[in-house]
């Protein structure tokens, strides 16, 4: 029987029972499918311009982290334009855009678009791209910023090259990366009443300085925020690190700080307010502890493990064990002096090292090296029933292994 045949008040209480990616994906696919259930979903979609036209390539339901769908499709059951039902359901388009000499004047024109069609959503502007502030690109950015409708937000990134003078970031600038290499120059002016979340990429330079400039933007405008600190190839004992301890955000990026380290550390650092951290070793995740910390990913060079002796896998749990707030876990783990007879012993191990992490949801791990051994199905059976929130647990190798839960 076709849902549409039900009577009404079995469709509601149906409809009132499914999860929202469910749900969505059943009004997308019957029309006819209103009433209460259907009408309170609240999305928000990602675009891409082309060829001249807006393309919806991602839709997720608010307070869900994975995606109803996702990907280009130009199927029928597909919209890639806006179905007319999700209109009224909408609470944010992001529109990834470009000012590419190749790319600006689709992006232009899906902006137009965007602002003739929603003008009762907000719509985020994603601006790809690294732009300097001395560059004609730069000034391109603030007209089209100081032309665009209310209900527009940007966030787009700068470099600022040492550039010295006064560059004023608009209100309607919600997400600002600025990007200092070895010059350090000035720091982007903000009103009093911005709201800009700010994410500083640090590549060398004054360090102590970048921070400095961010302090004192802080003091004239109090409602603006340090979202994330990327750092590139900065020490780990460098005292920028040790002011983190200090400062309110919600992500770190390391990017070959250990490399350029002369002396690895003897102590870490506690960043109290750290959500995310991705980091390019297990040196630089070990070196961060986050009692808030709920996703991380870094690369896993197993150099102490041997036979009989998986000693680096002791240091994996133990670091892991210092995050227990962690929801999601994404691994690369890179090859281990074993023989093959160990192999099943030390991935068995590998999995347990997750068994203590009672928020944990998602673990996803890469390796080099084969994953392999008879009792791996059931090791993750085990941590399906010791963790209860868990319910994507992917481990694959490049020789085509793979264990799922």
């Amino acid at each position: 029987m076709h849902i549409l045949h039900l009577p009404p008040e079995v469709i509601s209480i149906t409809c009132q029972g499914l999860e929202y990616r469910d749900l969505v994906r059943l009004r997308a696919t019957c029309r006819a499918l209103t009433g209460p259930a259907t009408d309170a979903i609240r999305v928000k979609a990602w675009t891409v311009p082309m060829y001249s036209d807006c393309v919806m390539y991602k839709v997720r339901a608010i307070g869900e982290e994975e995606p109803i769908f996702q990907g280009y499709s130009f199927k029928k059951h597909f919209q890639h334009h806006f179905p007319q039902w999700l209109e009224g359901n909408l609470v944010e388009v992001q529109l990834l855009m470009s000012l590419a000499q190749e790319d600006k004047e689709d992006g232009l024109l899906a902006l137009k678009q965007l602002t003739s069609k929603l003008e009762n959503t907000h719509v985020h502007v994603k601006v790809v791209g690294d732009y300097s502030v001395d560059k004609n690109e730069f000034k391109q950015l603030v007209e089209i910023v100081a032309t665009s409708p209310p209900n527009m937000t940007f966030g787009i990134k700068i470099y600022m090259n040492g550039a010295i003078g006064d560059f004023f970031i608009p209100d309607k600038v919600t997400r600002l990366c600025i990007c200092y290499c070895r010059s350090i120059g000035d720091f982007p002016q903000f009103s009093p009443t911005s709201r800009c979340q700010v994410h500083l990429e640090i590549r060398g330079g004054d360090t102590d300085q970048v921070l400095d400039l961010f302090h004192n933007a802080c003091q004239n405008s109090r409602n603006l925020s340090l979202a994330k600190v990327t750092v590139t190839v900065i020490p780990l004992t460098d005292p920028l690190m040790s002011r983190l301890e200090t400062l309110e955000f919600d992500s770190v990026m390391l990017v070959g700080c250990l490399r350029s380290t002369p002396i690895p550390p003897t102590k870490g650092i506690t960043c109290k307010s750290m959500k995310k951290l991705v980091a390019s070793n297990f040196e630089e995740f070990s070196y961060f502890t986050s009692p808030s910390l709920r996703r991380v990913s870094f690369v896993f060079t197993d150099r102490w493990s041997r036979e009989g002796n998986f000693i680096g896998l002791q240091r994996l749990k133990k670091a892991l064990e210092r995050c227990p707030s962690l929801t999601k876990v994404k691994i690369q783990a890179r090859e281990h002096h074993l023989g093959s007879a160990e192999t099943g012993d030390y991935w068995s191990d590998f999995f347990n090292c997750f068994e203590h992490l009672e928020d944990l949801e998602v673990v996803i791990i890469y390796s080099e090296s084969p994953i392999t051994g008879d009792c791996l199905d059931t090791d993750i059976i085990f941590l399906g029933k010791a963790l209860p929130r868990l319910h994507t647990f992917c481990a694959i190798d490049d020789f085509g292994n793979s264990y799922v839960l």
